[in-house]
């Protein structure tokens, strides 16, 4: 009898399987999408983020969420297709704050849909809630001030909260991410100021560091 019933739970764990283990190798590719491949995808009708029970491979579908919606490419395709792909990514969001509340980077992608679609009184909660439970990520940073400055560059810069400046100076003490702040200065001229002002009040290195790249990229370098 305990071999039947060994052998039994063993078929159920093999067919569970079967259909789980490809479901979350697909999931897997869906890591670092560019915008315009999730944009090709939804044109195609395929665009959907597949279930994953790996933590890993959600955390993989939600960064490219993030990264792709607040993406300087994604302002130049259509409003209904930018949309249609938050929704998408809203939906997988708010299954993993069901499953885990306190992970901030669920909270980050609500954030994003809700900037990305211009729902400008629903963006500040889940950002606040992203930066409060994870602080001091570079990469998370970088996309909260991306959401706030996309909301500033449309509702007026009073807006912006508060964390967006310690958020900044998270970047800007990141060799690897602060490269992302200049791309910002350069893609929303209204708020330079607003950005100088922030990087004034940080480390000099990081005010020398963050000049310099401007001076590089007017320059062409």
């Amino acid at each position: 009898m305990i071999r039947l019933a060994i052998g039994a739970a063993s078929l159920l764990i093999i067919a569970g399987s079967a259909v789980l283990i490809p479901n979350e190798f697909k999931s897997l590719r869906q890591q670092n999408l560019e915008f315009r491949t999730m944009y090709q995808m939804q044109y195609e009708g395929q665009f959907a983020l597949d279930d994953a029970g790996a933590n890993l491979s959600r955390n993989g579908q939600l960064r490219s969420c993030a990264s792709g919606l607040l993406s300087q490419t994604a302002d130049f395709y259509a409003a209904d297709a930018r949309n249609a792909i938050a929704d998408t990514c809203a939906a997988r969001a708010k299954e993993v704050i069901a499953d885990a509340p306190t992970m901030s980077l669920p909270h980050l992608v609500v954030g994003a849909v809700a900037a990305t679609k211009g729902e400008f009184d629903l963006y500040e909660s889940p950002l606040s809630i992203s930066h409060r439970t994870n602080p001091n990520d570079a990469w998370y940073a970088l996309r909260r001030v991306e959401a706030a400055y996309i909301v500033a560059a449309k509702n007026g810069t009073n807006g912006i909260p508060d964390f967006i400046e310690d958020d900044i100076k998270t970047v800007l003490g990141s060799y690897q991410f602060s490269q992302g702040l200049i791309d910002l200065y350069f893609r929303f001229p209204a708020l330079q100021d607003q950005l100088v002002a922030t990087v004034q009040t940080a480390d000099g290195s990081m005010q020398r560091r963050f000049l310099s790249g401007v001076r590089a990229r007017l320059q062409g370098t």
